[in-house]
């Protein structure tokens, strides 16, 4: 092409003077420009998802638009990595999990009845998807780069929650130092958790009940000269593990109610923003299955199960334990009259149990279009729908009221990116929901095929109740 142009000006010297002559050449180059930016394609981005082709080098070999460790998502030249293993379950969609499981049907129209809850009598029981709802603030799980800490900070076990729990299943003790940044903040509700994940490495630590307010719950350490109020963190528990982007059914760890890692499921805002999750979203529901008895679904033929979720209690892989093995925690239901018997259990599902819809693109339109959803909020609207069409979720918490999503939320450095999803006003503060009552249907929602049994169940699933 440039030889070409070459040609050009030399056979027409006599015909371009000296003023002619650099428009020509200036032409002549945006010409050139024009083509091969055609021929590149650079001019249009295309969503897309990576397969695993690299190592875990992390965020350098991303950084650099090249193939990372883990399956990575592609919006132009941003590419943002998911936690855990590709083979992890979560990771994998329904499809690629063995699709729905129509024994359990029954399951799926108990999420809907009473995953918000199971009502007193003398309350209306409302559907699931009208009062679900994305955790932005209250109990949001902010997470942050640990290579932005700026020091280090001691942790303490604050002392109520000693009589009933460690610190840490994965090594952290008292008094050991982790790194910090002053400027960090925790998920506001009672929960308090965030999460400092080093996004080169793998490195994690997960966080649970930072309350910064509570400092007097570690009096006891300060009495022996070992814990400095203000300046140290008195909290609930920590986790600490190396393998965030290998990490799946069979090595996680107790991080969350289900019995894996806090950091699997929860939905981060880079994510949305791309247009795909890219993996099962964290469920947290208010009808969560109740003890004592247990059984493990890899010992428990499917067709049995039915039964089981009445007369027994059971989970579900990826889930690793019953949260509420016991029957003390008659609180976790609105109405605190409720029998902990066989009726009770026929309304409640199981840990780790996972949901997804069945769903077309003419669904999918047909919800934005009715609930007027317009600009990012659209777009945002059907990232989470197609998320639950091609990975759903999964139960992973317990919750007080209504079935909330976990997310990143605002609190921490994903703000911005939540605010430029249409969620939420960083003027008034105010959350911008999204209403899935009209496209989680009873008729639609279904139970996804468990994977099958992978490691050793969680030590707390098998204590007997006292």
């Amino acid at each position: 092409m440039l030889k070409r142009i070459k040609r050009f000006l030399n056979k027409n010297k006599r015909k371009i003077n000296d003023y002619q002559r650099p428009v020509v050449i200036i032409l002549a180059f945006a010409i050139v420009g024009t083509i091969m930016l055609v021929l590149s394609k650079a001019a249009v981005p295309n969503a897309s998802i990576e397969a695993e082709k690299g190592t875990a080098t992390g965020i350098n070999v991303i950084a650099n638009d090249q193939a990372s460790g883990g399956q990575a998502i592609r919006f132009s030249n941003t590419t943002v990595r998911r936690f855990f293993a590709d083979d992890a379950s979560w990771n994998q969609t329904v499809t690629q999990i063995g699709g729905e499981v129509t024994q359990l049907k029954s399951f799926a129209e108990r999420f809907y009845d009473y995953g918000g809850g199971i009502m007193p009598a003398t309350k209306t029981q409302l559907p699931a998807p009208q009062i679900m709802r994305l955790s932005l603030v209250d109990y949001s799980v902010p997470i942050y780069d640990m290579l932005e800490a700026t020091t280090t900070v001691k942790v303490f076990q604050m002392g109520d929650m000693a009589q009933s729990m460690k610190l840490s299943r994965t090594g952290v003790k008292n008094g050991d130092s982790i790194p910090w940044n002053p400027s960090w903040k925790a998920g506001e509700g009672n929960d308090a958790i965030m999460h400092i994940v080093n996004y080169q490495t793998g490195e994690a630590y997960e966080l649970w009940m930072v309350h910064r307010d509570r400092d007097i719950n570690c009096a006891g350490f300060a009495i022996l000269g070992q814990f400095s109020a203000g300046k140290d963190l008195c909290l609930g528990a920590v986790e600490h593990y190396n393998n965030l982007w290998t990490a799946k059914d069979g090595s996680t760890i107790v991080g969350r109610g289900n019995g894996i890692n806090n950091l699997a499921l929860v939905t981060r805002a880079d994510e949305v923003a791309t247009g795909n999750i890219g993996h099962a979203i964290a469920l947290t529901v208010s009808n969560p299955m109740f003890g004592p008895d247990l059984i493990d679904t890899a010992d428990e033929p499917l067709t049995d199960l039915a039964n089981a979720g009445t007369n027994k209690a059971f989970f579900m892989r990826p889930g690793t334990r019953l949260e509420h093995k016991c029957n003390s925690r008659s609180k976790i239901f609105l109405d605190d009259s409720l029998p902990m018997d066989a009726t009770t259990r026929s309304k409640t599902i199981p840990s780790g149990m996972r949901f997804a819809a069945k769903l077309t693109e003419n669904d999918i339109t047909a919800w934005l279009d009715s609930k007027g959803y317009t600009g990012a909020k659209r777009q945002t609207a059907a990232t989470f729908a197609r998320a639950w069409r091609d990975y759903g979720g999964v139960v992973a918490e317990t919750g007080a009221y209504g079935v909330t999503i976990e997310t990143d939320g605002v609190i921490g450095p994903a703000k911005d990116r939540w605010v430029e999803l249409g969620l939420y006003d960083a003027t008034t503060k105010q959350q911008s929901n999204l209403d899935f009552s009209g496209l989680l249907t009873r008729d639609r929602l279904y139970v996804v095929k468990p994977p099958a049994r992978a490691g050793d169940i969680a030590d707390f699933a098998l204590k007997p109740c006292k």
